[in-house]
C-alpha cells in the first residue's frame, strides 16, 4: 500500500518516511536509510532526521546519531520523541549535563514518558544501561 502511495505522490516526505520506518522495523537498513534520505531531498523533515539518527544509533555511531537528532530538535523542539533521543544519546556518550537538561525538558513535555527514563537525570552510565535493558532499550520510530 505504501509503495502505491509513494508512486502516486513521488517525493512526499511523509510517505517516504513511513516506508523507511517499515523497512527499518524489519531490519532492511539500507532501504530504510534510502527512504529517509529521499524524504530529506525536499528539505529538512524532522521524522526522517530522527529515524536516520535511530539507524545510526543502532549501528553504534552515536556521535552521528546525535547530529541527526539535534537537527530534528531545531525543527521540533517540543517533540518528546526527539527530546528523548537527544537525552538518551547524550547520556550514552557521557554528556550527562546535556542529558539532564534534555530530560528536564522531556519531563515538562511528557511526564509519563520521562518517568520511564528517570536514569537520564543521573550521572551514571551503569544505571543507564540497566534501565535501558529494563525498558527494552530500543529506539522509537517516528512516522
Amino acid at each position: 500500500q505504501l509503495m502505491r502511495e509513494a508512486a502516486k505522490t513521488p517525493g512526499d516526505p511523509k510517505i517516504l518516511n513511513s516506508l523507511g520506518v517499515l523497512y527499518a522495523r524489519y531490519g532492511v537498513v539500507e532501504k530504510a536509510a534510502a527512504q529517509f534520505n529521499a524524504a530529506l531531498k525536499r528539505g529538512e523533515y524532522a521524522p526522517s532526521l530522527l529515524n536516520l539518527g535511530n539507524l545510526r544509533s543502532l549501528q553504534g555511531s552515536l556521535e552521528e546519531a546525535l547530529r541527526y537528532y539535534q537537527r530534528a530538535l531545531v525543527l521540533q523542539p517540543d517533540n518528546p520523541g526527539v527530546v528523548l533521543a537527544v537525552a538518551r544519546t547524550s547520556h550514552q556518550l557521557g554528556n550527562f549535563g546535556d542529558a539532564k537538561r534534555q530530560y528536564d525538558r522531556l519531563a515538562s513535555l511528557d511526564p509519563a514518558l520521562a518517568g520511564q527514563y528517570g536514569y537520564l537525570a543521573q550521572r551514571d552510565q551503569e544505571a543507564g544501561r540497566a534501565a535501558e535493558a529494563a525498558y527494552g532499550g530500543g529506539v522509537r520510530w517516528e512516522e
